[in-house]
């Protein structure tokens, strides 16, 4: 395991397009419609509220957070048939980081931003107005990994392969389009619900970030996944060995089907107070059924499927990992 101490550092983005609005933008168009969509409700009570003067404060409060989620939702769906789903996801991204919202409501909001990223950022069909993915074409003497890397895409070129259905990455053709996402994107573990919400965005600007998609999580037994803030190392592997940190003698080559951790290795280096968190990881797993448990050594374990995606958008040394109670 890795006990490198990473600081994380960003990467310039290629110049924008011009006609390309900044995410700022859109989620300015998207509020200003959903804040035209109704008026507030000053005559009648909502159904059900309290008629006790010292309770209706909160009660008021939570019903309009509840027809504040509704609007929110309502104005989403509508932009999405109106073929905007950069400013609805701009519109329940905001919404889920910012509002005080139930279990239930935030899986609301997940469910939609899922259904709408897997047409902007996982389709091979490019949204001219959103600004994290890019139309590219094929010059001669291109690969996928030269293209990620001249882009400077910080993510992994597997993933230009992924979201262009391409299942021989070595036979791109000369003027063939391609769809570029660009990073970086970051994760956020829940432990409580044993889950790993990804999301895109600045390193340093966590409010601002765009949710992705969710990915159920395996964590370690006895509370052993420790809470703190990393940044992705450059121990980063596909194919890895693995030693047992508890057992030198336990030890399992690249290709041997019977190592614990998979096909993937996510080094994680503790950032600020968490420095001395070195040694942990996020990894797959041969053992299917441990995720959403407690099994592992304290790394975060995902399934087969799920792993290989999170590998392919999370970037050495700029991606940060969040994990909380």
């Amino acid at each position: 395991m890795g006990t490198d101490r990473d600081e994380p550092v960003t990467i310039s983005n290629s110049t924008p397009r011009s006609n390309t609005p900044t995410n700022t933008d859109i989620l300015d168009a998207a509020t200003n419609q959903a804040n035209r969509t109704t008026e507030p409700n000053t005559t009648n009570p909502p159904r059900g509220s309290s008629t006790d003067p010292a309770a209706r404060p909160q009660v008021e409060d939570r019903n309009a957070t509840l027809r504040g989620v509704e609007i929110q939702l309502d104005t989403a769906r509508r932009l999405v048939a109106q073929n905007d789903r950069v400013g609805a996801r701009a519109l329940l991204s905001r919404t889920l980081i910012n509002a005080d919202l139930s279990p239930a409501e935030q899986q609301t909001l997940r469910d939609e931003l899922t259904v709408i990223n897997q047409r902007l950022v996982f389709s091979p069909v490019a949204d001219p107005r959103d600004p994290m993915s890019e139309e590219y074409k094929v010059a001669s003497g291109d690969s996928l990994s030269k293209i990620a890397g001249r882009r400077e895409l910080a993510t992994h070129w597997k993933l230009i392969a992924r979201i262009n259905q391409i299942s021989d990455p070595s036979k791109i053709r000369l003027g063939q389009t391609l769809k570029l996402i660009r990073g970086p994107f970051h994760a956020i573990v829940d432990k409580s619900d044993h889950r790993v919400d990804i999301y895109h965005g600045s390193p340093n600007d966590p409010s601002s970030w765009l949710y992705i998609r969710s990915f159920d999580v395996g964590l370690g037994t006895a509370d052993g996944t420790p809470i703190g803030e990393f940044v992705v190392s450059a121990n980063k592997l596909e194919n890895p060995g693995w030693v047992n940190p508890r057992n030198a003698r336990e030890q399992y080559t690249p290709d041997d089907p019977k190592n614990p951790i998979g096909e993937y290795w996510i080094g994680l280096t503790g950032v600020g107070q968490y420095r001395d968190l070195t040694s942990y990881g996020i990894h797959g797993t041969i053992d299917q059924d441990s995720i959403g448990g407690d099994e592992s050594m304290g790394c975060v374990r995902l399934a087969n499927g799920d792993i290989d995606i999170v590998y392919e958008l999370l970037a050495e040394h700029i991606s940060r990992v969040l994990i909380v109670p």
